[in-house]
Order: structure tokens, then C-alpha cells, then sequence
């Protein structure tokens, strides 16, 4: 019997084929090519379904594309395409984002973890760039508890045993979900692993697979629930200042000028 594939590519997308021919594209120029790339559209759209089939034109990698409409949201993609894929590692990548083409070499040569973090650039709409948070090795669970540290729906590989045995990305999450994922990875035992060069290019302004000001807040409770037992005290009071200035924020926002 064969070995499986080392890697396979999971990419969410929603109504955006243009930045997902980029985001298709970084992976067709990775050192270590996948063995298959899996774009899950939940809008079942034609010109998305188009832009799919223009790049599997370019690439010698398998493309698959997936119309998921059942279920909307990123979350939701990702735990299709996962359960669709053949492979040992799922790469996770946002159709706004972007590898550089070591990602994948560089990430599996961690080949002793169950979970790889690879550090990132920011970018807003404007192309300005800046470095953004990165995920270090000593890193453990209660780090997480408190903050996201740098993981992000498109830095993250994880074996595919590991995460269809701890249920995948928690679809009532729209924001907080990585982070959520890593926590619920290390309680299961997962071995943990930090890659601190800079290898993705992170879409941190402009259109965004989840922006809803409510939704984002809602998510933000809904975590504190999850985890608030295996929290302090002085992080459960930290995470709440934090969701009352984006509550400030998000009403500020809201009010129209006089």
C-alpha cells in the first residue's frame, strides 16, 4: 500500500477570484509543491469556479474545486475541505493571503510536531507592510489562553488524524477560531512547533472572509465561555476590557455624524 500525501492545501473562499488566483498562484510557486489543492467556494460561484479552472491550466498540482453552499463561513470551508482531503498535513491559506515559496519546505521540515506555526508579514489594502506576530516555540497553552499569538487561518499546518479527532475549526467562531484550534490541539496532546522566519503574506486590511462587527464580537464571547475555566482571573478581566473597547469601538463606528 502507497503512503498518503505529505501535504494537502485547503483554500476558503467567498466571492473573491481574483485574490484567489493570487493566493492559488503562491502555492503553485512553493519549493515543496502539495499534492493537491482543495478550493472551497460556499458561494458555489460560477466566475470562482472559473478562476479554479484557469489556474489548474498553469499548475502540474492536482486542483480540486469544491461548491460547499451548505455551510457558510471560512470555518466551516476548511472542515469540508479537510474531510475531502488525502493527505497527512492539511495547509491551511485564505484567499487573501499569500505564501512565499519556502513556506511549505520550511514548515514540514518540523517533521516531530503535530501542529506548525509559521510566522507572517502584514500587508493592508495599500501595500504597506509591516512584521506581524510570531508564534514561538516555547509558546504553551496558557500563552493562547490569553491572546492570539500569532496563528491565523492561513499560517497553520496540522496533521489531519490530529484534527478531525479534536472536530476541526468551531464554525460558531468568526474570529478567534486559530486560536481556539491550537488551545483544543495542545489539550489533546499535540506536539507544537514555531517557525519564526516570515513566510506569509497577510492580508490585514480591505475585504476580509469575516468583517461582521457583531458576529466578531459574539465570537469573541463565545471563546471566553469555552475557555474561561482554564483561564486567570487577570486574563478572564483582560479578555473582557478587550471586548468592551472593541464594543466602544465598533458603536463609535456606527453613529453617524451629526
Amino acid at each position: 500500500m502507497s503512503a498518503r500525501p505529505p501535504v494537502a492545501c485547503v483554500i476558503p473562499t467567498h466571492g473573491r477570484p481574483a485574490l484567489l488566483t493570487e493566493a492559488l498562484r503562491s502555492v503553485a510557486a512553493q519549493s515543496l509543491l502539495p499534492a493537491a489543492i482543495y478550493v472551497v467556494d460556499d458561494e458555489g460561484s460560477e466566475q470562482t469556479r472559473a478562476a479554479v479552472t484557469a489556474f489548474a491550466r498553469e499548475t502540474s498540482v492536482l486542483v480540486h474545486y469544491c461548491a460547499h453552499v451548505e455551510g457558510r463561513g471560512p470555518s466551516t470551508s476548511r472542515n469540508f475541505g479537510a474531510r475531502v482531503a488525502d493527505a497527512e498535513w492539511l495547509a491551511f491559506l485564505d484567499d487573501d493571503d499569500r505564501w512565499l515559496p519556502d513556506y511549505l519546505s520550511t514548515a514540514l521540515a518540523h517533521e516531530a510536531a503535530d501542529i506548525v506555526l509559521v510566522a507572517r508579514w502584514d500587508f493592508d489594502s495599500a501595500g504597506g507592510r509591516r512584521p506581524g506576530k510570531t508564534p514561538e516555540p516555547s509558546y504553551d497553552e496558557r500563552h493562547w489562553l490569553r491572546q492570539n499569538l500569532g496563528g491565523t487561518g492561513s499560517s497553520m499546518l496540522i496533521r489531519r488524524e490530529l484534527f478531525l479527532a479534536i472536530g476541526g475549526f468551531d464554525p460558531k467562531l468568526h474570529s478567534g477560531e486559530d486560536r481556539d484550534l491550537v488551545i483544543r490541539a495542545m489539550r489533546a496532546g499535540a506536539r507544537y512547533a514555531a517557525v519564526v522566519e516570515r513566510l506569509l503574506e497577510h492580508r490585514d486590511d480591505g475585504p476580509r472572509l469575516t468583517t461582521d462587527a457583531r458576529a466578531i464580537l459574539g465570537s469573541q464571547l463565545r471563546f471566553l465561555r469555552k475557555h474561561a475555566r482554564a483561564m486567570s482571573a487577570g486574563d478572564v478581566l483582560y479578555a473582557l476590557r478587550k471586548i468592551a473597547r472593541a464594543l466602544r469601538r465598533s458603536r463609535w463606528r456606527a453613529t453617524p455624524a451629526a
